[in-house]
């Protein structure tokens, strides 16, 4: 069906040749964002207790790199007794599930944490990843992610979050930062920043715009164009 579009948008850079190649006439990169409801200061929320402990949100599944996720995840569960997980179908995988979060209390529940952890569907394609890198690190909380190629284009590792590419790795990163309070907090709050300077629908509302313009006919730019002015 792409190949009936005026214009096509993926979230990362490392899809988009495939696309090309399978007939898609226009494609072009756009990023998922997070939208202004996720800001702090919020209330509290009244199920939640405060637990500044390892927080990860997301369902067991099935997806190219779901075996890898679920070792990360066990592990973690083994070495942390403050290793919280929520999501679905845990159940039996000898982790510490508690439930799902609805997905705008995610980021109140982050920011309750120590730390997150991140693990993207595909770790070996370039800018790829989900909102959920976004909608932890909005939360102020020092994020641990599994690192992608690119990601340092967007994110400076040990500033904005830490990166990680293996469960050794996660893990000496982890007791790092657990033994390092000052510079874990301030590699959450500088992360928090750079989401809300330059990851929002805000911002990416602007940035589709340009790419109308570039991409699409001359008609339809112009009153993108206008519109937007």
């Amino acid at each position: 069906h792409s190949q009936c579009m005026d214009l096509v948008l993926l979230s990362s850079k490392g899809q988009l040749e495939m696309y090309r190649q399978a007939g898609c006439p226009k494609v072009a990169y756009w990023q998922v964002s997070v939208a202004r409801d996720m800001q702090f200061p919020v209330e509290e929320l009244p199920w939640s207790r405060r637990q500044d402990g390892i927080v990860f949100c997301g369902g067991n599944y099935n997806f190219p790199a779901s075996a890898e996720r679920l070792s990360l995840i066990q592990r973690l569960s083994r070495t942390y007794g403050d290793f919280y997980v929520y999501g679905e179908g845990w159940g039996t995988q000898n982790v510490r599930a508690l439930g799902v979060i609805p997905y705008l209390e995610q980021t109140p529940r982050y920011h309750r944490a120590k730390l997150s952890i991140g693990f993207n569907n595909f770790n070996d394609v370039e800018w790829y990843f989900s909102d959920r890198q976004l909608v932890a690190m909005a939360a102020g909380t020092c994020h641990v992610c599994h690192y992608i190629p690119g990601l340092e284009d967007i994110f400076i590792d040990g500033v904005h979050c830490m990166f990680y590419r293996n469960e050794d790795e996660c893990v000496e990163r982890i007791n790092w930062l657990l033994e390092h309070e000052e510079e874990r907090k301030a590699i959450g709050k500088a992360g928090q920043r750079i989401v809300w300077e330059k990851h929002t629908w805000e911002t990416r509302v602007l940035e589709y715009m340009t790419l109308l313009r570039e991409h699409c006919s001359p008609v339809f730019a112009n009153e993108g164009s206008s519109s937007l002015a």
